[in-house]
């Protein structure tokens, strides 16, 4: 695969795959956890009885390859950028003249975040969806330094190769970093950006901002709690992702209790995040990570990009500088109210130049899942309407 090919892609699980699965889930060795209600809450993390009924259903009553149809809905494509294989969903407008988008997802998710999102917005846009490189089907780095700003490169590489030469751009977690980098590092190619997650920068030495609304100290307070007490496996990931990765390569209830977690802590729940995100689509997101086997690279995008504790030789200092840079672009905000990072407004100001701020009563850090109409009407509003009407 060499120059401009682009070669359809379809994700295939043959019947070996699922013997192998199913004889890893039919032979788990189950921990010892504490007496209920000690872990009840999940406070020890993913409790054990909820992890044995979801390991249960993945391997009784999912339907592997009728989900595996559902996520080829979606039209992907790999082509080459820079050395490496790029896997990408992408879904042109049938109006020849419409904008492009660029969908960005981040961890622990994949492009399936956005299969409700794909056809809806392709009425109105030429919707790109890229896997982040080492996700998924795109190749992993085989060396050390690429960060969410390499990541941008390539996402603008693949932009052009497809003809887009102006874009507009979304992301949340990793994705509104990687955004975000693309907007400050091609202005004149991104035409507005729209993020769930936005980072915000602390105000100046001497400088203070104004009182604080009640919805932005509740925002703060979870950002807080997500700090203190959710913070962990970045650290994990951030230091020594190589180590973990042995393990959730190898079990897929490891794999599953470890994602799973995430999917509790992070989305609009009482406690069972089916409530938020469905048992099939859970389920349909851990198979792409266990399928392409990339759960490796993937946490180790996080040591690549600094999560784990200052010091670690070799870093790259980019993503410091690309992330206190703020964007000219037009930016809209969707903020969710169960999102694990809550900027105040003036955070965000010093970080974009914000055009639409939109609180939204229900969703999580994965809308794409949870509230994926709510999601496709905001960033239709944001530029087709909003945005534009502001310029």
């Amino acid at each position: 695969m060499t120059g401009g090919e682009m070669t359809p892609f379809r994700w295939v699980v043959s019947q070996d795959e699922i013997d192998d699965l199913y004889a890893r889930l039919d032979k788990t060795r189950w921990p010892q956890q504490l007496k209920s209600p000690a872990n009840d809450d999940w406070l020890y993390g993913t409790e054990l009885g909820y992890l044995q009924e979801l390991s249960w259903y993945w391997r009784n009553a999912f339907d592997i390859q009728r989900h595996v149809a559902k996520f080829n809905r979606m039209p992907q494509f790999t082509t080459e950028v820079r050395g490496r294989r790029l896997h990408f969903v992408h879904r042109p407008c049938a109006r020849a003249g419409a904008p492009a988008l660029l969908l960005a997802h981040g961890w622990p998710g994949s492009v399936f975040e956005f299969y409700k999102m794909v056809e809806p917005l392709a009425e109105d846009f030429h919707v790109v969806a890229p896997s982040i490189p080492g996700y998924a089907w795109s190749a992993p780095p085989e060396h050390r330094g690429h960060t969410y700003v390499e990541t941008a490169r390539d996402y603008h590489i693949l932009m052009l190769k497809l003809g887009y030469t102006k874009y507009n751009v979304h992301g949340g977690d990793w994705g509104s970093l990687i955004v975000k980098s693309m907007a400050v590092l091609y202005p004149r190619n991104v035409l507005a950006l729209h993020t769930t997650m936005p980072i915000g920068l602390p105000p100046p030495a001497g400088v203070t901002d104004p009182p604080l609304t009640r919805d932005e100290l509740v925002g703060l307070q979870r950002t807080a709690d997500f700090r203190k007490f959710g913070a962990a496996y970045q650290q994990i990931q951030g230091s020594k992702p190589q180590t973990l990765a042995y393990g959730l390569t190898d079990s897929p209830v490891g794999l599953l209790g470890w994602i799973v977690e995430k999917m509790r802590s992070w989305t609009d729940n009482d406690g069972d995040p089916t409530m938020a995100v469905t048992k099939d689509e859970i389920l349909t997101n851990v198979m792409v990570y266990w399928c392409s086997q990339c759960i490796g690279p993937s946490i180790r995008y996080y040591m690549e990009n600094g999560t784990g504790p200052s010091g670690i030789p070799g870093l790259s200092t980019e993503p410091k500088q690309i992330r206190e840079q703020k964007s000219t672009v037009p930016v809209a905000i969707a903020e969710f109210p169960h999102e694990i990072f809550h900027p105040t407004s003036a955070m965000i100001s010093r970080a974009y130049t914000v055009k639409k701020h939109t609180r939204f009563e229900r969703g999580g850090h994965f809308p794409g899942w949870e509230a994926a109409d709510v999601l496709v009407q905001d960033i239709r509003a944001a530029f087709l309407e909003s945005i534009p009407s502001k310029l």
